[in-house]
């Protein structure tokens, strides 16, 4: 079956702790190539106080009632968005999943040591390292929130590590892209990904030279560019 563009459905969705900024320059490529494109502002990211109370199930229950609407969908997700797509992809049946920089897993001990520490309720401070400074061009909750909850990266590990058992279901058409420069999800997360997954048509990328912001880094042109072309082998 071959697609026109203007009628697959791209949704995009941001990481935890991200914005809708997170996709900007991708957004206006995906645009003038002719595709629909929706942005998925995740729950909770209103404010650090809401997001620690948040949990996986509240969030995909609410993006699926959002994405419903569409067809011919698929899905790009960043860091947690990735694994929000990994979820989603049973229950809306995307044309295919596009994976930036998403965990695989979080070991039990992390796990464990998290919850005890969310019951203090410590604030920790929001992620500042170069992967997101450089980013000035991006306008997300990196800079609206200084801080974030202990708590929020308890229930986000635990999520991750129940996504785990779910890729192994995968089967529409993948393309994993992480950065070699990551510091905060190792691309060894991708790796493990793209090796569990029954996907006959997958694909993994190791970006040289960017880190977590990858459409941002100074590989972000090449990331286009093996998105477009995944995007037209879907359309046929």
């Amino acid at each position: 079956m071959i697609l026109l563009m203007s009628k697959i459905n791209i949704g995009l969705l941001h990481g935890l702790g991200g914005g809708l900024g997170d996709f900007n320059k991708l957004n206006q490529e995906l645009i003038q190539k002719g595709y629909n494109v929706f942005k998925i502002d995740i729950p909770g990211h209103e404010s650090p106080e809401i997001l620690k109370n948040m949990n996986s199930a509240k969030i995909i229950k609410n993006i699926k009632s959002k994405i419903s609407q569409y067809k011919n969908i698929v899905l790009l997700g960043h860091s947690f968005g990735g694994s929000l797509a990994i979820n989603l992809a049973s229950l809306v049946r995307p044309l295919g999943i596009v994976l930036f920089s998403t965990p695989y897993y979080y070991d039990y001990s992390t796990r464990i040591i998290g919850k005890g520490l969310a019951k203090l309720s410590i604030k920790i401070p929001a992620i500042r390292t170069k992967d997101i400074i450089f980013a000035k061009n991006i306008s997300t909750s990196y800079k609206k929130h200084s801080y974030y909850y202990l708590k929020t990266f308890s229930w986000f590990m635990d999520f991750v590590s129940q996504t785990k058992h779910k890729i192994k279901n995968i089967s529409c058409p993948s393309l994993i892209i992480c950065g070699s420069k990551d510091n905060i999800i190792h691309h060894s997360h991708s790796q493990k990904i793209f090796s569990d997954m029954i996907a006959t048509q997958k694909e993994l990328y190791i970006l040289p030279n960017s880190g977590h912001m990858i459409m941002h880094d100074l590989d972000g042109k090449q990331a286009q560019q093996k998105i477009f072309q995944f995007l037209e082998k879907i359309a046929g």
